[in-house]
């Protein structure tokens, strides 16, 4: 349980609590990742696609072609992680492009980079047995979020669509523990198919509303303050520069 907490269990050779949150744990590593290397990320340049690829590639060598047992079970987990975050600097790139920080050109190039290192990597992971395949879904998935970014100024917001967005986060960490075990409990317990799902999505949704609103908002509030109170004091500080 711990080991999980803290985002250490699969280095430490710890299976996941379930067969979902692995997922949420590598987002909160993209999360952290962002917060600590933000400045170079947001450079406009192509030197940390190309570096964080070959960074990658070569972990994922080292931990499938090199000597056996190499720092495992650390290095191997580390090194499949990095695969995903790959892919989802992507998106950085994404919201460059959508604030005016990065041109179109550059949109792409950086894109290709990283779904080339993303691709690279993956048929050098523990996970080359699925390339091309799986790799080829996120190439996919890649292309229809490009096509709707596109068409962004053509959509227009639903209410229950919105609000399945806010509380997707966590609806995800949720389902998976909580509707699962529900579901079996409550036909274990004679009540019919249909009957045991509407309640559990009930529990579920219900859950995700209250962690969205008591704990979700809340933190990004408080995120947002401790941003602006260090972006007042790295102001003040070059203002106090010769």
């Amino acid at each position: 349980m711990l080991g999980n907490a803290l985002l250490l269990h699969n280095y430490l050779g710890q299976p996941s609590l379930d067969l979902v949150n692995w997922t949420l744990a590598i987002e909160l590593k993209f999360y952290l990742l962002v917060a600590l290397t933000l400045p170079w990320l947001l450079r406009p340049g192509l030197d940390y696609p190309l570096i964080a690829s070959a960074l990658v590639i070569l972990l994922n060598g080292l931990a499938t072609f090199g000597p056996a047992g190499m720092a495992a079970p650390a290095l191997p987990a580390l090194a499949t992680e990095g695969v995903y975050l790959l892919f989802m600097l992507i998106g950085v790139g994404f919201y460059q492009h959508l604030v005016g920080g990065l041109s179109t050109l550059k949109l792409m190039l950086r894109s290709l980079i990283l779904l080339g290192g993303f691709g690279a990597a993956w048929a050098c992971s523990a996970q080359r047995e699925w390339f091309p395949l799986v790799p080829g879904q996120y190439a996919l998935a890649l292309l229809l979020f490009s096509l709707g970014y596109g068409l962004r100024h053509h959509f227009r917001p639903l209410r229950l669509l919105d609000y399945l967005a806010d509380i997707s986060y966590p609806l995800y960490a949720v389902h998976a523990v909580l509707g699962y075990a529900s579901l079996q409990a409550l036909i274990h317990a004679g009540w019919s198919f249909e009957a045991a799902l509407i309640l559990t999505l009930s529990l579920v949704i219900g859950l995700a509303t209250l962690i969205h609103h008591l704990i979700e908002l809340p933190s990004t509030r408080f995120g947002k303050r401790l941003a602006a109170r260090w972006q007042v004091r790295q102001d003040a500080v070059v203002a106090e520069r010769p």
